[in-house]
């Protein structure tokens, strides 16, 4: 990370709901009435309290056939599938898809996600709601057909209350044993439950995935119905998921039908998000790179894919995946803005340039694109052009902080500390809460001297940010200026607990020393530092000062030489001392 840097992050790709308002409400049903001892055992078993209704729901069935009822059902369409006794992933994809069954293979991965699940009970409580809508069926005369779906609707959605969260920011939304038990979900998780219930009933039930979305397809070959759980069931059409969801052209996997083994391969993009977000990441590589062995051309799970290995530093393996993450989905705006910031990260702001131009033809508003943009100029050190970057976004978005933050990083940089300062200031009236604007304050009072103004800024960034290793150098900085040494010591050493293989904290505590004359102790930090980086010119120019001082005449003249091939600008007189003392020529 720079410090005093505007950073845009990577995004994750999760396959979340959305809102859309062009859905039909769900399909209302006629309820004929029941006789009189099914009107007892449904009766019984609505009334039973949440944790032991599933299992007496059966026993309330099995009990109907055994007091001379006509036979409801002959068992679950699933019934001795192979799928049902797998107990690893593996064991999963090794099934053909007709044997895999997705509620087993959901609760295998709810079973690695948390020791204390037992998936046998939770599909226990499946199949007890697959058999009370058969019970549904009957009483009603209907076949297992599209006509279900009304009953499924009914009973997920208003009887048992089942409903869709708005954003997936809790991670046990994901989790099939967590919708089961806290009735809730978003697109993805809730359609695999939808589909569960689906298979043991025998209807034609197929996941189908968009662009940043999941949902349901009831297709016999005659009917087909889109299905959205994140609606109560409602209906929209292929259309409608076209424009809402920016269905690239071609479509590639998106809007078809998906294969059991495809539908796991989105649950195990999301499981991957999960590992990422809660920083287990060579677990989010694994699921990932399995969802991409499975479904190679899904855009999301490759773009997660290179947003983990990113966060490894991985950085070529990244390259890869987003680039085809961007030939699979080239309209998605998300996936352009990570990788233009990935061509930034490697010092490559030509091409992070084309990307971003691309992503602003995409959506001419997005200011985290203009932001981006401004950055790649700056990189390439044509800051007319940054500033230009950066006010075309504020002519589309004059309130978006981000902007000014990036425009202070530019005249920065130009050191034109008065025109930052105040790009720093409106950027801190929009985004108060915002620690970057106060870094960059922090740094335009420190290079005018006003250090104690410099210092409170470094300290309100690290009043909401402890670890922010900008702010503890600065106000090192600060300290060191105001020759506060043990001060700066302690706050260089706090940015080294969180950046230990940083070569200019190295440096700077061994200028701390330096400026002591302890003259030992700031040879042993000068050459960590150069451990670390044996090209840091300053590095080598302390240590030739500290050697000098410490009569080790031919050492100081080594590094001073060090110094001048690295770019450091040697005074003539320190060069002449050395060189009489080293007995050597200039």
């Amino acid at each position: 990370m720079r410090y005093l840097q505007y950073e845009t992050t990577m995004p994750t790709y999760s396959i979340l709901p959305d809102r859309p308002t062009a859905y039909q409400g769900p399909r209302g049903i006629s309820v004929e009435p029941q006789s009189p001892i099914t009107s007892m055992v449904l009766e019984v078993t609505v009334r039973l309290p949440r944790d032991i209704g599933p299992l007496l729901a059966i026993l309330s069935m099995q009990a109907y056939l055994l007091v001379g009822g006509s036979p409801v059902w002959a068992g679950l369409a699933n019934e001795g599938s192979a799928g049902l006794y797998v107990r690893s992933i593996p064991q999963v994809l090794a099934l053909p898809e007709g044997q895999v069954d997705l509620a087993t293979a959901a609760l295998i991965v709810s079973e690695k996600w948390s020791d204390v699940v037992q998936g046998l009970r939770y599909r226990e409580r499946i199949d007890a709601m697959a058999y009370h809508i058969q019970q549904m069926l009957h009483d009603q005369s209907l076949p297992a057909d599209h006509r279900a779906i009304g009953l499924i609707n009914q009973y997920l959605f208003r009887e048992l209350g089942f409903y869709a969260v708005p954003h997936a920011k809790d991670a046990n939304d994901l989790f099939l044993h967590s919708v089961l038990d806290r009735r809730r979900g978003y697109c993805l998780s809730l359609s695999i439950l939808y589909l569960a219930i689906g298979e043991r009933l025998g209807l034609p039930l197929y996941g189908v995935v968009v662009p940043g979305h999941f949902f349901v397809r009831y297709d016999d070959g005659n009917i087909r119905i889109n299905i959205e759980t994140t609606h109560n069931g409602g209906q929209a059409t292929d259309q409608y998921y076209m424009v809402a969801n920016h269905v690239p052209e071609g479509h590639g996997l998106y809007l078809k039908n998906l294969t059991k083994h495809q539908t796991l391969a989105c649950l195990f993009n999301n499981l991957g998000v999960v590992y990422i977000d809660t920083g287990y990441l060579d677990l989010a590589i694994e699921a990932l790179e399995l969802g991409v062995r499975i479904v190679p051309d899904l855009a999301e799970i490759r773009a997660n894919l290179a947003n983990a290995y990113a966060r490894k530093g991985l950085w070529d393996h990244a390259l890869t995946q987003y680039n085809y993450a961007c030939r699979l989905n080239p309209n998605d705006l998300k996936i352009r803005q990570s990788l233009a910031s990935l061509y930034l990260s490697t010092d490559q702001p030509d091409l992070a340039i084309i990307h971003l131009r691309q992503s602003i033809e995409l959506d001419p508003n997005a200011a985290d694109s203009y932001v981006q943009l401004s950055m790649a100029y700056q990189q390439k050190g044509q800051y007319s052009a940054a500033l230009e970057a950066a006010r075309s976004g504020l002519e589309r978005d004059p309130a978006y902080p981000g902007l000014y933050t990036q425009m202070g990083q530019v005249y920065l940089q130009q050191q034109d500390y008065q025109r930052a300062q105040e790009a720093f200031l409106k950027a801190a009236a929009l985004a108060p809460q915002d620690p970057q604007p106060d870094l960059g304050l922090g740094v335009c009072y420190l290079k005018a001297g006003r250090l104690d103004l410099a210092a409170s800024r470094f300290k309100k960034v690290l009043a909401v940010d402890k670890t922010n290793v900008a702010a503890l150098v600065n106000l090192a900085h600060c300290y060191l200026a105001n020759k506060e040494y043990a001060n700066a010591i302690e706050q260089y050493t706090q940015a080294l607990a969180i950046r230990p293989n940083d070569p200019s904290i190295h440096y700077n505590i061994g200028s701390v020393y330096a400026r002591q004359a302890q003259w030992a102790q700031a040879a042993e930090w000068f050459r960590k530092a150069l451990a670390l980086d044996p090209t840091q010119g300053q590095a080598h120019h302390g240590l030739a000062v500290c050697l000098y001082n410490m009569g080790d005449y031919q050492g100081a003249w080594q590094h001073l030489q060090a110094a001048k091939n690295n770019g450091v600008e040697v005074p003539a007189d320190l060069e002449q001392a050395i060189s009489q003392k080293a007995g050597t020529t200039p």
